[in-house]
């Protein structure tokens, strides 16, 4: 699955969320994105029903891990990531990210 998701829909607002399993008693981790969403789609003051992407985690070390994992990522300067910019075209041997040539 890709989740595409914009810079205009980002927020400033990124959390720590626990939770933990009902029927198993696990508790997981989450990293949570809060995005932009209209305030009329929210019901009450007391749920938190926000539009957000959380990645879930069955251990905290995995959290920090995944932390350290997109610091490295975004240190690097973006040529060095073969990230393309914009006008640049797209090798004929790579398909582009919607299964097309």
């Amino acid at each position: 699955m890709r989740l595409n998701i914009y810079e205009e829909e980002l927020t400033d607002e990124v959390r720590l969320v626990r939770t933990t399993a009902e029927n198993t008693g696990i508790e997981y981790y989450g990293v949570r994105f809060f995005l932009k969403s209209a305030p009329e789609l929210h019901n009450t003051d007391t749920d938190d029903d926000r539009s957000a992407v959380t990645f879930w985690f069955g251990d905290y070390a995995f959290c920090k891990a995944f932390r350290d994992r997109v610091a490295r990522l975004l240190s690097d300067p973006l040529a060095d990531l073969g990230v393309m910019q914009p006008g640049d075209k797209q090798p004929p041997d790579e398909k582009s990210d919607d299964g097309n040539s």
